[in-house]
């Protein structure tokens, strides 16, 4: 397993570069850290790290244990590129699915590598950690910071926590228009597909390499 060693003193080029295939875009997975093998939400996340992997996708995550090690395994099994992004607070190890690991320093940091080298966002079901991740994804959207990209949350639970932001929030324009909700690990891939499937890539890569100076 190849392992990144990163700082904010330190400028690397995107997770893998050389071992991945630049056309099969890269979709950060989020959930919680505390799902175990035998639950519901274990098996969606390695259903959706599967389906993603068998559809031209690479997967990150946040290289730890519960939906982290489902969504890889999946991945993995699928025969996608899995990249674990830790960090050095946390003293657990990465999970055995992941073949290269980013170990950042802090939040920040891993933050920055799961948000901005991701071509798409999914959240399976978690807690506060989760959260933040969404809402960090959520208002760079809004704000229009980098490309635009397609966040999912996939479950009941995210429309019931969606619902009541809605009834909660202060609105601004656009708030809700940044994500889509979806029930099963399927419909988050019909619509990943559409939204940032393989052909897509291809196409930003190749757009990138015309613009490049003879």
């Amino acid at each position: 397993m190849k392992i990144i060693k990163f700082s904010t003193s330190t400028s690397l080029p995107r997770a893998g570069a050389a071992e991945r295939d630049s056309t099969r875009p890269l979709i950060s997975v989020f959930g919680s850290s505390q799902a175990l093998p035998e639950s519901r939400l274990y098996k969606a996340a390695f259903r959706m790290g599967y389906l993603l992997g068998a559809n031209g996708f690479d997967v990150m995550t946040g290289g730890y244990a519960g939906v982290m090690e489902a969504a890889s395994e999946g991945a993995h099994t699928a025969g996608a590129h899995v990249i674990g992004v830790t960090m050095s607070r946390f003293e657990s190890a990465v999970n055995e699915h992941v073949m290269e690991e980013v170990h950042t320093q802090n939040f920040y940091e891993r933050f920055g590598w799961l948000v901005d080298r991701a071509d798409g966002y999914i959240a399976m079901h978690g807690g506060i950690g989760t959260l933040a991740e969404v809402a960090f994804v959520w208002q760079q959207l809004l704000l229009g910071i980098g490309p635009a990209r397609p966040l999912i949350l996939v479950g009941l639970r995210w429309r019931k926590l969606i619902a009541s932001f809605r009834q909660s929030l202060i609105r601004t324009p656009r708030i809700f228009a940044q994500f889509a909700l979806v029930d099963t690990p399927e419909d988050a891939l019909r619509l990943m597909l559409k939204e940032a499937g393989p052909r897509r890539a291809s196409e930003r890569v190749r757009d990138q390499s015309e613009q490049r100076p003879d």
